[in-house]
C-alpha cells in the first residue's frame, strides 16, 4: 500500500503505529499495510469500527498490537494481539469483505489464480496483470 495511504490510518489511528513484537516500543513509522491501494477503504472502515468498539468499551486501545496487515490467500488478514471482545469478530467481517472487493482498484472482484498465486481482482485488472478465474473441474463420468 501507498506510504501517504499508511500513514493516513497511523493519522487516524494512532494506534496503528508499528511496535517493536518483543517489546512493545513504538517505531515512529505506521504498520505496514501488505496489499494494494484497493483495500484501503476496507482497512480503514475495520480500524474505525475496532475504534469505536473500544471508546464505546471504555477500553484502551494502546493495548492492542497489530502485528501485521497483509493479503493472504487471496484475502486481507489482519494479525493482532492483546485485543477486546468483539475485535475478532469486526476483522472477520471485513476480511470477508475484502474476498469480494478488487485488490487494485476497490471495485467489486473475485478470487483468480496465475499459477498458485491467489488473488481479489475485478474484470479489467484480472486481464491487465495476467489472472485467470478459477474453471470449474469436469467430472469424467
Amino acid at each position: 500500500m501507498k506510504q501517504e495511504l499508511e500513514e493516513k490510518l497511523m493519522q487516524d489511528f494512532p494506534w496503528m503505529e508499528a511496535k517493536h513484537i518483543w517489546t512493545g516500543k513504538k517505531l515512529d513509522f505506521p504498520t505496514p499495510c501488505e496489499c494494494e491501494d484497493g483495500w484501503f477503504n476496507i482497512i480503514y472502515n475495520c480500524c474505525k469500527e475496532i475504534d469505536d468498539l473500544y471508546k464505546s468499551k471504555n477500553a484502551n486501545i494502546n493495548d492492542l498490537i497489530i502485528y501485521q496487515v497483509k493479503e493472504k490467500y487471496g484475502k486481507l488478514c489482519f494479525y493482532v494481539g492483546n485485543y477486546i471482545d468483539g475485535v475478532q469478530e469486526i476483522i472477520d467481517k471485513y476480511e470477508e469483505k475484502s474476498a469480494k472487493t478488487c485488490e487494485v482498484c476497490g471495485e467489486y472482484g473475485s478470487a483468480v489464480h496465475k499459477g498458485s498465486w491467489l488473488k481479489t481482482l475485478c474484470n479489467k485488472h484480472t486481464k491487465e496483470l495476467g489472472y485467470e478465474q478459477f474453471k470449474e473441474f469436469e467430472k469424467n463420468t
